[in-house]
């Protein structure tokens, strides 16, 4: 019997203390709380949420997050939060039954301007007139897109904060647009009155053009202080020549004759253009380059292609002066040095380069006579003066006896055999002499030069 009760005894005692560990392993989770009940982000920025679950010994400690709006914010399991869109997003921590949360702001954040832009930097008007300016903010997006405006001079001119401009009293002022750090500027002059244009006039009142060309005519109004001073330009036969409105930039069309006419507060003033078909497309020289010394002459002879050209003419020049000058193809060398001969037609241009050459004075040699030695040589220097001079030609040597004496083209001479022989250096028309006495050695009795030359 003993044994019995105390068997049952120790059954009902085990399953007493299974009961209780059961109880005690079982822990509730009573909140759970974020790392920040909210947070403002900016599009593209991310942030990692903590949750902490209370107790510490909770049994279920697994949890879940979500957001909202996963368009707005997303988050994955680890909390971290990334922002995507503008909006609001709640992110939700869960945890054994117990719910945590954030609301997250997401915002483009701040963008800086980067430019701003006024349609017109420069206006002109008159008391009484208003002008509407337009500021341009640049990036769309930018946060201070806001322009204010204001006047370095609001006795001259005033601005409104839509940009309206009001024309005061006569004078000049600056009008100032700014948002963010960035700010353009327009400057205003005011007129005291409107000034009628008294007369237009071109630079030109006729032309001649060929087919193709163009030509900028210049317009000029009078007074120059003239309120209006836009130009409208137009052509009275656009089959033969127009005109760029605004511009003044006439273009020939084909053959014939238009008024270009060019226009400003009811004033008017006109040019005729004739238009041909033959023009000059290129220039034959009889030469590319050529030499001459100061006070020469050559004269240039010119073709122009085609032959039949409506304006054939050319005109000649130049570079320098000093060095050449040319008349109708005739060049006068002046001065030693380079200088270009340009003949030209309209835009077509050809060029010869010509050198004036330093002129030789003389030319000498190192010794006038010499004695030598029958099968022996000798070698003459020449000397030119002026020892920069250009020669045409180069220096040619000469012996009036081959015989006696002979000479290369380097001035060695060669003793042939007893007699005397002329030496003759030449160089550019100008000569000079040495007389060469040839003796044959140990006779005792050499003849002199000048014994033999009697």
């Amino acid at each position: 019997m003993k044994r019995i009760f105390a068997f049952v005894f120790a059954v009902l005692t085990f399953s007493i203390l299974l009961s209780c560990t059961q109880q005690e392993q079982e822990v509730s989770v009573s909140s759970v709380t974020l790392s920040q009940p909210t947070a403002e982000m900016i599009i593209g920025e991310t942030l990692t949420l903590k949750a902490t679950i209370s107790p510490t010994n909770a049994t279920d400690k697994q949890i879940t997050w979500a957001s909202s709006k996963q368009s707005v914010a997303s988050i994955d399991q680890s909390g971290k939060v990334e922002a995507l869109t503008e909006g609001v997003s709640i992110i939700t921590a869960v945890a054994g039954g117990k719910t945590g949360s954030c609301a997250i702001t997401v915002s483009k954040g701040y963008i800086t301007v980067e430019s701003l832009e006024l349609d017109n930097q420069e206006l002109t008007l008159v008391e009484g007139d208003e002008f509407l300016l337009k500021a341009t903010v640049k990036p769309d997006d930018a946060t201070e897109r806001t322009v204010t405006w204001s006047s370095s001079d609001s006795k001259v001119v005033t601005v409104d904060d839509s940009g309206k401009v009001k024309a005061i009293k006569e004078g000049e002022a600056a009008i100032t647009a700014k948002a963010g750090e960035k700010s353009a500027e327009c400057k205003v002059t005011v007129s005291a009155k409107k000034i009628d244009v008294t007369m237009v006039m071109l630079s030109k009142t006729s032309l001649s053009m060929i087919v193709g060309e163009e030509f900028t005519l210049t317009a000029t109004i009078e007074p120059d202080d003239a309120t209006e001073k836009t130009i409208v330009w137009h052509s009275s036969d656009n089959n033969v020549a127009t005109v760029s409105n605004p511009g003044g930039v006439v273009h020939a069309v084909k053959e014939g004759s238009a008024l270009i006419y060019a226009s400003a507060d009811g004033q008017e003033a006109s040019c005729r253009v004739t238009v041909d078909y033959h023009r000059v497309s290129d220039i034959e020289l009889s030469t590319e380059s050529t030499t001459l010394y100061p006070s020469e002459t050559t004269i240039i002879s010119a073709m122009v292609i085609p032959s039949n050209a409506t304006y054939p003419e050319l005109s000649w020049s130049s570079s320098n002066n000093e060095i050449a000058v040319v008349d109708g193809g005739k060049v006068t060398a002046v001065n030693p040095g380079k200088v270009t001969i340009t003949a030209s037609n309209r835009d077509i241009q050809k060029q010869i380069e010509i050198t004036i050459l330093v002129p030789l004075l003389s030319v000498s040699l190192d010794r006038s006579s010499a004695s030598m030695f029958e099968g022996t040589d000798l070698t003459l220097h020449a000397t030119l003066n002026p020892s920069y001079a250009d020669l045409r030609d180069p220096l040619t040597w000469s012996s009036s006896n081959i015989d006696v004496a002979t000479v290369d083209n380097d001035g060695v001479v060669s003793a042939i055999k007893p007699g005397v022989a002329v030496i003759k250096v030449t160089a550019d028309g100008k000569t000079a002499d040495c007389i060469v006495s040839v003796t044959i050695p140990g006779n005792g009795n050499e003849d002199t030069v000048e014994e033999i030359w009697k």
